[in-house]
């Protein structure tokens, strides 16, 4: 499924799987999309790596700009740090390879908006 969910969706998805009432912050009931019934997962999601976050909403991906070097050279892995919002289509771009926040400074804002409102 393309379903977008998160690891912290299990929660509330197996309290509702067992007739739980409970619900964990954060968490949505998506058992219907685990088990394959529905391919209508989260709108939007804050992604978190290393004390780094950045936000997802439907096949946008924004990472606000960050101190540091870009790779870890002695692995060679990206960082993700850059002095720039950066800003990615998934749809066009899993890789994230192509900076899209000069071109689209209306989706840009849409998404700098929406990750201060829940980031609080």
């Amino acid at each position: 499924s393309p379903a977008m969910v998160s690891q912290v969706d299990l929660l509330s998805s197996l309290a509702s799987l067992v007739g739980s009432d409970e619900r964990a912050r954060d968490s949505m009931d998506l058992m219907d999309v685990f088990l394959g019934e529905s391919d209508q997962g989260r709108d939007e999601l804050v992604l978190e790596a290393t004390s780094r976050t950045a936000i997802r909403k439907g096949e946008w991906a924004m990472i606000p700009p960050y101190d540091g070097p870009a790779v870890n050279r002695s692995v060679n892995i990206e960082l993700g740090n850059s002095s720039e919002y950066q800003l990615y289509n998934l749809e066009d771009d899993l890789g994230q390879r192509d900076n899209l926040a000069e071109e689209n400074p209306e989706k840009l804002e849409e998404m700098i908006a929406l990750f201060e409102r829940i980031k609080g």
